[in-house]
């Protein structure tokens, strides 16, 4: 075997150190990359099970919104950029009173209200039902959003209330015109009273007595209209 001379072996040794140092430095980057790869694939996991609970909290809020749509006794209609009914909730259907979605909602509230509003500006069905319109943005898109509620009752009750208050009015003037009745009446009793103690005239004492009868069913008839303004019948 061919000796090795001092210089080679040096040189040879120094391969080896260098080979080493190589291996060494591979071996830590390999560990740090092995680090580094799962610190990653934590966050990846994270990431993930985060987006799937903001996905299942959106899709619980989305049940929860559809549900309160649903129950709600409002009638919500959502109408998309290009003008078609894009959702609508049973309330709504129940006053539109047709199969909306999808159609043009300028077609279909020409279809189902009258021309022109009621006095307070509800919009008006054909079979007389009044109903309430609120519109308003949905999103910079110009989505909007309709909101109608059926006031038929209300109104009715508002038209009631008026009525009730007119004839209270009715009520107060009548108790007030008896009253300014009742005080020359009775003065005009108490003198054909007298007259007819003062009378010995068979005529005049009949003529007496019939104006004395008709002057007390006056007095009867006002008695009964503050009877009657005073909320009892006639008689009561």
């Amino acid at each position: 075997m061919p000796d090795v001379s001092d210089s080679s072996r040096q040189e040879l040794a120094r391969a080896f150190q260098a080979f080493n140092a190589l291996s060494d430095q591979l071996k830590t980057s390999y560990v740090a990359l092995e680090r580094r790869v799962a610190a990653l694939t934590a966050e990846l996991e994270q990431a993930r099970r985060e987006r799937e609970r903001e996905a299942e909290t959106a899709r619980r809020l989305a049940d929860r919104l559809q549900q309160l749509l649903s129950t709600l006794p409002v009638g919500v209609v959502v109408v998309d950029v290009d003008g078609n009914v894009q959702q609508v909730n049973p309330a709504a259907e129940s006053i539109l009173g047709t199969a909306p979605l999808g159609r043009s909602w300028a077609e279909l509230t020409r279809q189902v209200f009258v021309q022109g509003m009621s006095a307070n500006g509800d919009w008006l069905r054909g079979d007389g039902r009044q109903v309430s319109m609120l519109t308003s943005a949905l999103d910079e898109r110009q989505t909007k959003v309709v909101v109608m509620t059926d006031v038929s009752d209300m109104r009715a009750i508002e038209q009631l209330v008026n009525r009730n208050d007119r004839l209270r009015a009715m009520g107060k003037m009548a108790a007030s015109l008896a009253h300014q009745i009742r005080t020359p009446l009775a003065s005009a009793l108490l003198y054909l009273s007298q007259c007819r103690q003062r009378s010995t005239d068979a005529e005049q004492l009949t003529l007496l007595s019939k104006t004395t009868d008709r002057m007390r069913d006056l007095d009867h008839l006002v008695q009964d209209m503050l009877v009657f303004a005073r909320g009892h019948g006639p008689g009561q």
